[in-house]
């Protein structure tokens, strides 16, 4: 009796959760399983030189490496690589032609990936700025940088295993089933997508992408109510890196004898965080180990410094942050203003 029971009831519950699978894969709102068609999508529209706009979540890894792709064989005076708070460092701030290829929660091992990528797509420049974070030489477990792992393999001369290039990985797995990703996926399904769309402004009410890799964030982050971003600040996660990790600082001096001996004007950016969020990661031993690494590396290669992670050397209050970690654009543009400003009077 009771097994009859259990079989009808599995019966019942089975379709419901064979078709979450589906829905997620096939609906899928972040592009978890469809990053390489989305990002072809964005990259052919960025070919009119023109800016897109409505970019909703994507794997920006996969993204970054088609639009250095599509630059292949180009000349830029700067290349930025770095995490998400490189991100808005633009053509237009800067004055000079770059390829901005920052992405979310970039470390070591994506810098050297960004690197090789234009090395192998003949991608020529005069000037890298490096953006580097509080956990850049510590090993913070974060493994999205494997799906571009050729390419760091590559440059430090070791076959790639085959299973980091498998775009599938077992978290995007697990979310095949997540109920979660399927009520957004629902909600996507009902609502529909918004298209992409190409434009000639900057910053638009949705995320934009300009045709330099760089970005505006979209009318919600830009005008987020100062208590809000205050908020975020004070309640933003410390992750608990364990120790800074020689072989990474080792990983970061390859890459830089490596553009010295090309004859590249090297620059380490250091973007401030919100003084509120600043005041909490400054008590962690480890991120003051990994920071001093950082300035002892730059003074071994005479590296130039810009901006620095404390804000209140910068003059940045909080009115000067989308949330715990990006500085506004107009921040940025400013830091790197002065310094320029700064270095042409030496």
């Amino acid at each position: 009796m009771i097994r009859k029971f259990c079989i009808r009831i599995l019966l019942v519950v089975a379709p419901f959760f064979a078709i979450i699978p589906v829905v997620n894969y096939c609906v899928d709102p972040t592009n978890v399983y469809h990053s390489v068609e989305y990002s072809d999508r964005i990259v052919d529209a960025m070919k009119s030189g023109r800016n897109v706009s409505n970019v909703t979540e994507l794997n920006d890894r996969i993204f970054k490496r088609k639009v250095a792709e599509a630059n292949g064989n180009s000349h830029f005076e700067y290349l930025v690589v770095g995490s998400s708070r490189v991100k808005t460092i633009s053509s237009d701030g800067m004055g000079a032609s770059l390829l901005n290829l920052g992405m979310n929660g970039g470390n070591i091992y994506d810098i050297i990936t960004s690197y090789e990528i234009c090395v192998e797509n003949f991608i020529s420049f005069d000037k890298i700025i490096v953006g580097l974070d509080y956990y850049t030489l510590t090993d913070n477990e974060d493994s999205r940088w494997e799906v571009n792992s050729k390419y760091f393999y590559d440059f430090v001369g070791k076959p790639a295993h085959p299973s980091n290039n498998n775009i599938m990985s077992k978290a995007a797995v697990v979310n095949l089933l997540s109920l979660s990703y399927f009520q957004k996926a629902v909600s996507t399904f009902l609502s529909g997508r918004v298209d992409l769309k190409l434009t000639d402004e900057s910053c638009n009410d949705r995320l934009t992408y300009h045709n330099d890799g760089s970005l505006c964030y979209g009318i919600d982050d830009r005008q987020r109510l100062q208590r809000e971003v205050d908020s975020i600040a004070l309640a933003y996660p410390i992750d608990g890196y364990p120790v800074v990790l020689d072989e990474l600082a080792g990983y970061l001096e390859m890459l830089v004898d490596k553009l010295e001996d090309d004859g590249k004007e090297i620059y380490f950016y250091f973007a401030p965080y919100h003084p509120v969020y600043y005041s909490r990661i400054c008590k962690s031993k480890t991120i003051v180990e990994n920071e001093y690494r950082l300035y002892e590396i730059a003074g071994k290669y005479r590296i130039k410094i810009i901006g620095s992670f404390d804000p209140n050397g910068l003059g940045c209050d909080s009115s000067g942050f989308y949330d715990a970690t990006h500085p506004r654009k107009e921040v940025t543009d400013s830091i790197f203003r002065d310094f320029f400003i700064e270095e042409s009077t030496d």
